[in-house]
């Protein structure tokens, strides 16, 4: 009974975040200078996979920051910096809304280019995705996604990995083209 409860309020909390209006603009890779990429520490690999991506994006002179969710208790695998925003259950309040700190510090930038990984949309990517100040907002094409993003990527059953996703916005952001008008 309770987690229904919960679940209502989660709606009523999202519906009202999506009542706020924003800024919306699109933004290539030459464009995008400060990227956001939302995602879940589950496994080493994924870390792996996600520090790549940031590395690779540094490179080309893109201002990376990172805000990984941790399910498991004990990860010693992830390097904190000041670019990656690591938080748990505990980094919530009772409704599953983050508290001001740790994500606070990351809901308070502006970004060119949001990216949400998460496979499974949940309250918190979808929350977290609303309160960002982003540019232009990119996700898997999956459940209700269109209202809280601009962009979705939609994957095929065989290729739902990280890395296939990875791939495809950096596909899709380079296809994208912007006349001055």
């Amino acid at each position: 009974m309770l987690n229904k409860i919960k679940k209502i309020r989660q709606k009523y909390i999202l519906l009202q975040q999506l009542q706020l209006t924003r800024v919306k603009k699109i933004h290539n890779l030459q464009t995008a200078k400060r990227i956001a990429v939302i995602f879940d520490i589950d496994e080493e690999i994924n870390w792996k996979i996600i520090e790549k991506f940031a590395t690779e994006l540094g490179k080309r002179d893109k201002e990376m920051m990172l805000l990984g969710r941790k399910r498991k208790k004990d990860i010693d695998f992830i390097i904190n910096n000041t670019s990656v925003t690591v938080c748990d259950e505990g980094d919530t309040n009772f409704w599953g809304v983050p508290k001001n700190y740790p994500v606070g510090k990351f809901l308070n930038q502006h970004f060119d280019v949001m990216i949400d990984t998460i496979a499974e949309p949940d309250f918190f990517s979808k929350y977290v995705s609303l309160k960002a100040i982003a540019d232009f907002k990119i996700s898997r094409d999956k459940d209700d996604n269109e209202k809280y993003f601009d962009l979705l990527i939609r994957i095929d059953d065989g290729n739902d990995g990280l890395i296939y996703f990875l791939k495809q916005v950096l596909h899709y952001m380079n296809l994208i083209t912007l006349e001055k008008i």
